[in-house]
């Protein structure tokens, strides 16, 4: 059994509709690609790579743009086990 971990930024969350609504590729991708198995994400909208990176070690959940609350990506990875982690490619400082 496959258990993926997307992190990343709004587009890994699936920011749309002015955060309304989101739709995360990561469940998709899975689908797509027929993998047995379980999808998680962290998808931090308006953070900063830098952000994200000063957030990994963080005890505390960081809040984003629009409010959803997401773990450090270091301490997800402590708390669960997973097979394959994807990291959306950032462009932002």
């Amino acid at each position: 059994m496959v258990r993926l971990l997307a992190f990343g930024d709004s587009l890994t969350a699936g920011y749309h509709d002015m955060g309304c609504e989101f739709s995360p590729w990561a469940p998709v991708l899975c689908s797509e690609l027929e993998l047995d198995g379980t999808v998680d994400h962290i998808g931090l909208s308006g953070w900063t790579t830098s952000e994200m990176v000063a957030a990994a070690e963080v005890a505390e959940d960081g809040e984003d743009v629009v409010g959803i609350r997401w773990p450090g990506l270091c301490r997800k990875l402590r708390s669960d086990r997973f097979s394959l982690v994807l990291v959306n490619p950032l462009l932002s400082p």
